[in-house]
């Protein structure tokens, strides 16, 4: 491998690095505010991945009776500069961890994270 692509290899990781810090410093921020927060952010806190907590946090949030609604803008497309209100659902501490004692996605792989994360809480 040459010294330029190593030298880019290295760079792309260290970007990579520097951005799961600041997820899991603003995630641990937001959630040591004592305020409701969405189902996202908690599965972040409680170990589970940011991949895996993107993909299974609407399903997760089925069924329980979120402790306040809220609103947050979103793009309509990536690359764009308009946005959109959406609704929010925040849930406090107990109701979330009564939740993750519940809850198990059918994915094996996933399940397995959030077993892990359950066995911590």
């Amino acid at each position: 491998m040459s010294n330029r692509a190593e030298r880019t290899r290295l760079r792309k990781l260290r970007r990579l690095q520097e951005q799961a810090n600041r997820r899991a410093n603003r995630t641990h921020r937001l959630t040591h505010s004592g305020r409701p927060q969405a189902a996202r952010i908690w599965l972040e806190e409680v170990g589970v991945s940011s991949e895996t907590a993107k993909r299974f946090a609407s399903a997760f949030s089925l069924g329980v009776q979120p402790t306040e609604i809220g609103t947050t803008e979103i793009k309509t497309h990536p690359h764009s500069r308009f946005t959109k209100t959406v609704p929010v659902k925040r849930y406090d501490r107990t109701t979330f961890l009564a939740r993750l004692r519940q809850y198990r996605p059918k994915d094996p792989t996933a399940a397995i994270e959030f077993d892990r994360a359950a066995a911590a809480y």
